[in-house]
C-alpha cells in the first residue's frame, strides 16, 4: 500500500513532456464511464499485484469502499494461500474479524465458479449430446438404406 502511495506521489510530481497531459481527458472532456471502468481494473490488478501479508487487511478494506470486487477475491485467495503468514502477522481477534469479513466475499466467489463450471459442462454435454444424435442418425439411415435394397 505504501509502495503505491509512494508511485501515485512520484507520478504527480513528474511534469508532462510537451505539454501532454496526465491524463487523456480534460474538464472539458470528462472521462466516460468505460474509461472509468478501464482504470478502475487497472487499479485493481495494480493492487492485487503488489498484496502483501502487512497490507493485506487495508487492501481489503479498499476493495469494499471501492466496490473492487476482483481485488476482494484476490485478497481472500492471497489469504488462503499464505495462511500461516497472515495469522502469524495479525493479532488472533483482527486475524478472525477480516476472515468474518471475508466469507461473503470467498462464498460469492465459489458460486460463481460453480455455476461457470455447471455452465460449462451443460455446454459441453448439449455439443456432446448433439454429436450423438447427429452419430445415431447418420447410423440409422445407412443401416435402413442398405438393407431395403
Amino acid at each position: 500500500m505504501l509502495l503505491l502511495s509512494r508511485r501515485v506521489s512520484e507520478w504527480g510530481r513528474k511534469k508532462p513532456k510537451n505539454s501532454e497531459p496526465l491524463f487523456p481527458f480534460s474538464e472539458k472532456s470528462p472521462p466516460s464511464q468505460k474509461q472509468l471502468e478501464g482504470l478502475k481494473r487497472l487499479c485493481e490488478a495494480s493492487l492485487a499485484g503488489s498484496l502483501t501479508v502487512q497490507g493485506l487487511r487495508a487492501t481489503y478494506e479498499l476493495s469494499e469502499a471501492f466496490s473492487a470486487p476482483q481485488l476482494g477475491r484476490r485478497c481472500v485467495l492471497f489469504a488462503l494461500e499464505r495462511y500461516d503468514a497472515v495469522s502469524a502477522a495479525l493479532e488472533p481477534a483482527g486475524f478472525c474479524a477480516l476472515m468474518r469479513r471475508m466469507v461473503p466475499k470467498l462464498r460469492e466467489s465459489l458460486t460463481e465458479q460453480m455455476v461457470l463450471k455447471k455452465e460449462q459442462q451443460q455446454a459441453e454435454g448439449g455439443a456432446a449430446g448433439t454429436a450423438a444424435a447427429t452419430a445415431t442418425a447418420v447410423t440409422a439411415t445407412a443401416g435402413g438404406g442398405g438393407g431395403g435394397a
